[in-house]
């Protein structure tokens, strides 16, 4: 998250309680065993970098050591 009030959750169906913020330099790794995802912007703008890489590419860091 480049800047911006920006929420994410995981789930098939949105869920306003399961919503987490993630703040401006904060980094999303989204797993190709985690279930499907949705967000939600607040009243502004909203600016993300996405990177899309295979599994080998990624730190075992921010893969939470799997």
């Amino acid at each position: 998250v480049l800047s911006g009030d920006f929420k994410v959750g995981l789930g098939d169906k949105f869920d306003e309680a399961g919503l987490k913020t993630v703040e401006p330099g904060g980094v999303i790794v989204f797993r190709d065993s985690d279930p499907q995802h949705y967000a939600r912007s607040g009243n502004g703008p909203v600016e993300l970098l996405l990177v899309a890489a295979p599994k080998s590419a990624v730190s075992p860091a921010l893969l939470g050591g799997k």
